[in-house]
């Protein structure tokens, strides 16, 4: 071969490299187009989260400041947050208010405290970052809707008063129905990946029987067939080197076309049985049964779990009631305090 036409070649290879690395689509925009395509033939968005995850948020955030997905819904419902603070929540979100204290508030006091998990910044990172993109649209406003129950911490003094706020998956299937199908509007729901799954999972009771756990999802499924498209995100498990090859990170796969969604669905739970064992709750279920698409993290570099400060220790106060709480739910005050 001579020399002209060893540089042509190269200057071929060059171009080529050239152009897939200018169609080469950002994992934002794959997402992008994961929701918009789901919500042509679906009135609901499910994203499955790992809690405190921070890429995850970011990378949501990012395509919902998207004018494509914002043509597509309006109204985002998530896990975080006590539905008794919707009026002040709303007021912030729209820029009526400028104060932040109910979204805090909100976040604070639901229904899994004193367990503080919602006090990761990822959480009040995602108002602040709604809010914004409200502020820079004229034409758009999303409306966050808290979906975890009312409880008013204040009036609970013992653990059976608490009983009816424990149905948390029922609560959000409502806020979801409200909110979205009565008012003829398309929901983008946020929650941990067990809410959003399409195949629920069944654990044994304390006697031994199997006993099905209804998602948020299979409530809604039930109620309105195909209703549901499911993104879940899997950031605490490895997939088989085989799977992962020539992949960019994250990678957002359809589980209906890849083989990834033939793998066991148990596989990608980092749950565990109640003695300890490893979690068969979704039993023969494979990935594909219980969501559309993945985005696969693929390793630590994506992975960041932001946990809640230590900053309430300064509130002699918020330490007092989240004592009270624990006593009332576990029959002990908080450790470490």
């Amino acid at each position: 071969m001579n020399r002209y036409c060893i540089g042509v070649l190269i200057c071929v290879i060059f171009i080529c490299s050239n152009v897939q690395r200018t169609h080469a689509k950002e994992p934002s925009q794959l997402l992008t187009q994961s929701i918009v395509s789901g919500f042509k033939s679906h009135w609901v968005v499910a994203i499955g989260e790992n809690h405190r995850h921070q890429e995850l948020h970011q990378l949501l955030l990012k395509s919902l400041a998207s004018p494509i997905v914002m043509n597509s819904v309006q109204v985002i419902v998530v896990e975080f947050g006590n539905q008794r603070y919707q009026k002040q929540v709303d007021r912030y979100l729209s820029g009526e208010s400028n104060d932040i204290t109910p979204v805090y508030e909100a976040l604070r006091n639901t229904i899994i405290s004193p367990n503080r998990l919602w006090e990761s910044p990822v959480y009040l990172a995602f108002f602040k970052k709604i809010r914004d993109i409200n502020q820079q649209s004229k034409s758009h406003q999303y409306r966050i809707v808290l979906g975890d129950t009312p409880v008013d911490w204040s009036r609970i003094q013992n653990k059976n008063q608490l009983k009816p706020f424990y149905e948390r998956s029922a609560h959000m299937a409502k806020m979801i129905e409200k909110y979205g199908y009565d008012q003829g509007k398309k929901v983008l729901f946020l929650a941990g990946g067990l809410h959003t799954t399409k195949k629920n999972i069944v654990r044994k009771s304390e006697y031994g029987f199997d006993i099905a756990e209804l998602s948020v999802t299979s409530r809604l499924m039930q109620k309105y067939p195909e209703s549901v498209y499911v993104i879940r995100s899997i950031a605490k498990t490895k997939l088989a080197k085989q799977y992962t090859e020539n992949r960019a990170f994250p990678a957002i796969v359809d589980l209906q076309a890849s083989p990834i969604g033939q793998l066991p669905a148990n596989q990608f739970s980092s749950l565990k049985n109640r003695d300890g064992s490893s979690f068969n709750g979704f039993r023969e279920a494979k990935l594909k049964d219980t969501a559309d698409f993945i985005i696969y993290w693929g390793n630590k570099a994506h992975i960041n779990f932001v946990r809640e400060d230590e900053l309430y220790k300064n509130s002699k106060d918020y330490v007092a009631e989240l004592n009270r709480r624990s006593l009332i739910v576990r029959g002990s005050p908080l450790t470490n305090q």
